[in-house]
């Protein structure tokens, strides 16, 4: 399945349950970002919960046009900024961000590339701004030998990311569960849900 292909099939869902979850610790919604955006469902909550303006970061083109939908259905039209590129390549200003939602993305970013993307995006949260997203654990379904495209992690590299001096860890769950792709094929989930604040 493309990543077209993906948006299509998600349209018009609920936002991610942890994102509703993470909007009770946001103290301040002047700016978000959403990485890996997909349909804009997500986006589509966050204005809906009172944040001003959002950044959205996506290596799928066809999310342009979803955004120019969106900003004219919402009144006032929506304050979207559209980067269409990689996590890799994107430039995350330093100290912006209320509130980072990083939903089954983060691990699309190659192994080499991650520990410097994940620098960068910590780094761009304001004082007090709050990360929600989600990890692929070792055990995942989609975790068949050494990989160059895909990062996992145990529950102890997960730790590692939120240190105690700069982080609280709101929530860290982890799941295991056989499920289903979003094009219907069979597959074990192993995936770390965080919600997180970053304080320094």
């Amino acid at each position: 399945m493309t990543w077209n292909e993906y948006i299509n099939k998600t349209k018009n869902k609920p936002m991610r349950p942890l994102l509703q979850e993470a909007f009770a610790f946001a103290v301040t919604k002047d700016y978000a970002i959403d990485l890996g955006a997909g349909a804009l469902n997500d986006v589509r909550a966050i204005f809906d919960n009172g944040f001003s303006e959002v950044t959205v970061v996506d290596s799928e083109p066809s999310v342009r046009q979803l955004i120019d939908e969106l900003s004219n259905a919402l009144t006032p039209p929506a304050r979207i900024s559209f980067y269409n590129q990689s996590f890799e390549t994107f430039n995350f200003p330093a100290s912006k961000y209320d509130l980072i939602n990083a939903q089954y993305s983060l691990p699309f970013i190659p192994p080499d590339k991650f520990n410097d993307v994940w620098s960068n995006i910590s780094n761009s949260l304001a004082c007090n701004g709050i990360f929600v997203g989600n990890f692929f654990g070792t055990e995942d379904g989609w975790n068949t030998g050494p990989r160059t495209d895909m990062t996992f992690h145990s529950i102890e590299e997960i730790k590692a990311l939120f240190p105690e001096s700069n982080w609280r860890l709101i929530k860290l769950e982890e799941e295991k569960r056989t499920g289903l792709t979003a094009d219907g094929n069979k597959k074990y989930w192993h995936v770390f849900h965080v919600i997180a604040e970053r304080f320094r």
